[in-house]
């Protein structure tokens, strides 16, 4: 698109080279990759990006946890879940688990104090040991990186599930679908003011939504969806016979989403598509057969084409790919410190050759450190790391 002709699909100011963006099509931090310019300028991208995405991301949260997708720039951020039995857990983007809050107790021993704490990790705890020097002088004398190096790790496991809240709610949130579709629409080399009704609802507080969620038992707009891989697309299509620029959206496989973006398009045929596997970061060749009428989309609006068995197979099909990372996550973290465990124990140094004695000593230790690991996947197979509420008919983004 030539530069001198776009202006900012929000504000309409000129495009240059100094106020263009380079607009995520899928927000990064949900694990989007491409990138569109031409579309917004660097002030309507910060302040959607602020306003809309973030909301969208933060519902986005648990799923991006769970599945521990690939950012460009950083982690996904820690979250502090509910359990089933009344208690609270944190998770990592590494897929550990950790308590959810810091936990520090004192005793005296004679004219000495002793602090016990516990903490989710070695930055975690450094950060109360400068905290409690302020109220402990004596802290402010010894040597952080000595006492966070007798810190122990101590790797448990429960069988009390997190719950998992797969609300999708709210107009921040659907903006944000609505942003990507727009933003889709430019890297195809279409103006984005052609899609009135995207525009009106970015721009104005009250307007109606132009999108809505589909799950159709006879009709699935995916033709190749591939197994085992929550993705992200985007797809848009505009028609000149029909006047119309329409899309569907979905994100980790799961949220199911038809777009109506304009019915006065007046411009050339063409049909665009943008999908990703979050997980590993790589693009997709995802087909979408998008052959809906207009009154169908529509109907997408007011949930007359909302099946729930489709959607609560569209969760099942999430949360077993979750789960099967969930346990290979784990099972890594065990075997790394057991390996660990078993080194530290034997006094090996790199380098060393082991006697037969020796290996069967090292392997011995190591197979006593899994213990626990192997105890729990055996006995809690049955039960499920992650347990959902859906209640999605009630939290769509209106």
């Amino acid at each position: 698109m030539d530069m001198k002709n776009c202006k900012c699909a929000l504000c309409r100011k000129d495009l240059t080279s100094y106020n263009d963006s380079a607009e995520h099509i899928i927000p990064n931090a949900i694990g989007g990759r491409k990138k569109v310019a031409g579309f917004i300028c660097q002030t309507c991208n910060n302040r959607s990006g602020s306003m809309w995405d973030a909301e969208l991301v933060q519902q986005l949260n648990p799923v991006s946890l769970m599945l521990g997708i690939s950012r460009q720039r950083g982690n996904v951020p820690s979250r502090k879940f509910e359990t089933y039995s009344g208690g609270n857990v944190r998770l990592h983007a590494d897929g550990t688990r950790s308590i959810a809050k810091p936990e520090i107790s004192q005793t005296r021993e004679g004219e000495n104090t002793r602090l016990q704490i516990k903490a989710a990790n070695q930055k975690e705890l450094r950060q109360i040991l400068k905290g409690l020097s302020r109220k402990h002088p004596q802290l402010r004398h010894r040597n952080f990186d000595e006492l966070t190096a007798t810190a122990k790790d101590n790797l448990t496991y429960s069988s009390d599930p997190m719950k998992i809240d797969l609300a999708f709610a709210g107009k921040k949130t659907g903006r944000s679908l609505v942003k990507s579709a727009l933003a889709l629409v430019c890297d195809a080399g279409i103006e984005p003011g052609h899609c009135d009704f995207a525009i009106d609802y970015l721009l104005n507080e009250n307007k109606e939504a132009c999108y809505g969620f589909y799950y159709n038992r006879n009709k699935d707009l995916v033709t190749n969806r591939p197994a085992g891989i929550p993705f992200h697309c985007v797809y848009m299509k505009g028609c000149t016979k029909s006047a119309t620029v329409v899309g569907y959206i979905e994100l980790f496989g799961l949220w199911r989403i038809v777009l109506l973006l304009t019915e006065s398009y007046a411009g050339n045929d063409f049909s665009h598509s943008y999908a990703i596997d979050p997980i590993e970061g790589e693009e997709l060749k995802i087909l979408v057969d998008f052959d809906l009428s207009v009154s169908e989309i529509r109907d997408a609006y007011e949930y007359k084409i909302f099946d729930g068995d489709v959607l609560q197979k569209s969760i099942d099909y999430v949360m077993e790919r979750a789960i099967e990372i969930d346990f290979k996550r784990a099972m890594d973290l065990a075997v790394k410190i057991a390996i660990d465990a078993a080194i530290a124990k034997s006094g090996l140094k790199e380098g060393d050759t082991l006697t037969g004695e020796q290996m069967r000593d090292f392997a011995g230790d190591v197979a006593e450190a899994m213990k626990p690991f192997v105890l729990h996947h055996m006995t809690f197979s049955d039960n499920l790391p992650y347990r959902t509420r859906r209640g999605m008919e009630d939290h769509m983004p209106r």
